[in-house]
């Protein structure tokens, strides 16, 4: 059976891509020897598990139909460790010791069948999810005798114990609570450990409501009491983060010179960065690509391929040897560019856990919307004053959009059921692209000015 391990991390995912890097580098960077990664997920189509096997992942195993105790088990049931570290993939260690507290526990007192680790809200998890995370994993270790109370978002329980007393594979949820019951009926006691730490963005109850108390509740704990819910893990920190820069330049005569000082003004990010760059395809013999550009990747677009199509096939592209995390994609065809700063932008998606960062034009005059059956729809009708008319926006998507991979990789970069931050502009002319009727009708303008 060859020599046992100290520690089998059962990392439990179902299209867990956003967080799953995070999680398995951060398992990979334990303080302990002789650790294995045992992925078990659920059917996911996503690039979860291509992400594990790209980061050295070599057990994973698919489960079908997913419960939480039966996917445990079936972990388990491949391991052959002293201790079973149990992790939701959504679940990142806080630091390099987060596993050893826990073997620690375990190791002093042979009567504990398992320990479980503080849950701690990251600075964009919900208020209410916040407050109950604060609330529920207190700062104090325990050891608890009767109360049941126990979880697998993060947990570590004996090899032995799990053999004679497996987690019931018939329920939806609560399995861990059931399992410490029955540890706790045969005499052994759960230890509550909160030294060993983890980041859990959506928490235990994943609330959607919240209310002025939450908020000012969770405001008040934040900066009198805890640092957590106001830090991120070390990988999901701004300059941790691998960025797809994609250029769009379709007007290639009058943007040679763009096309240098953005590669350049990209690199003082100075973030992992892999730089694709788009030129139409009937255009290629006029290109004179500096070869110290180090672009990574040159995509010749054809005339009667969408950006949705081009955009998917880089990202797929990138990804074949890459794990990124975000897709920046400028379009160099505009009159006047706004200025789009990567590294800021990065941090406030990181900060506030954005899934898109779209440039948009403000405005709010009247607009009237035409559907397929010809029905209208008529915003800031009202001759009312203008302060009390709607905003609407008009996507710059060209201007420096940010945008995770799994919502680019479907060729988009703003989805509906995503989290967006629209970053504003009023300056008109951020809106035209050269070459169009509105850039020839301003170049006449300024000609006869």
């Amino acid at each position: 059976m060859g020599s046992r391990n100290l520690v089998s991390v059962i990392i439990r995912s179902h299209n867990e891509e956003i967080w799953l890097r995070h999680s398995i580098e951060a398992v990979k960077s334990q303080n302990l020897e002789n650790v294995e990664i045992i992925l078990v997920d659920n059917n996911s189509t996503d690039r979860s598990v291509e992400i594990a096997k790209k980061l050295g992942v070599k057990k994973i195993i698919n489960i079908e139909k997913y419960s939480p105790g039966k996917a445990i088990n079936l972990g388990i049931s491949i391991s052959y460790a002293k201790y079973i570290a149990i992790l939701s993939a959504h679940c990142i260690p806080c630091n390099n010791k987060w596993l050893k507290e826990m073997v620690d526990e375990l190791e002093k007192d042979i009567n504990i069948s398992g320990t479980y680790s503080r849950q701690v809200p990251l600075p964009f998890s919900n208020p209410s999810d916040s407050r109950d995370l604060f609330i529920t994993f207190s700062s104090e270790s325990r050891t608890q005798k009767s109360d049941s109370f126990f979880h697998n978002g993060s947990s570590l329980i004996r090899y032995d114990s799990w053999k004679s007393s497996k987690f019931n594979e018939e329920l939806s949820n609560i399995e861990d609570r059931i399992w410490a019951h029955e540890q706790q009926s045969r005499g052994f006691s759960i230890r509550y450990c909160a030294k060993s730490i983890v980041f859990h963005h959506h928490g235990i109850h994943q609330n959607k409501d919240n209310t002025s108390r939450s908020i000012s509740t969770v405001d008040i704990i934040r900066k009198k009491f805890f640092p957590y819910g106001s830090i991120l893990p070390n990988s999901m920190l701004p300059e941790n983060q691998k960025v797809l820069c994609v250029i769009s330049a379709k007007k290639f005569k009058l943007n040679k010179e763009r096309i240098k000082n953005c590669i350049k003004n990209l690199k003082k990010s100075e973030l992992e960065l892999f730089i694709a760059l788009i030129i139409p395809e009937n255009e290629s013999e006029d290109y004179e690509i500096d070869s110290n550009l180090e672009l990574n990747l040159i995509y010749h677009i054809k005339h009667q391929d969408s950006l949705e199509k081009c955009l998917s096939e880089i990202v797929k592209k990138a990804e074949k040897n890459n794990i990124i995390d975000y897709t920046f994609y400028l379009n160099l065809d505009y009159f006047h560019s706004m200025k789009i700063d990567l590294k800021d932008n990065i941090r406030i998606a990181c900060e506030k856990g954005y899934d898109s960062i779209i440039p948009a034009f403000e405005d709010k005059t009247g607009i009237v919307i035409k559907n397929e059956n010809e029905n209208l729809k008529i915003l800031n009708n009202d001759l009312v004053h203008l302060k009390e008319k709607q905003i609407h926006r008009k996507l710059l998507l060209g201007q420096g959009s940010l945008s995770r991979n799994f919502i680019t990789r479907q060729g988009k970069l703003i989805t509906e059921d995503s989290n967006i931050f629209f970053n504003p502009t009023n300056n008109i002319l951020h809106t035209i692209r050269l070459g169009t009727e509105a850039h020839n009708s301003l170049m006449k303008f300024f000609d006869k000015k």
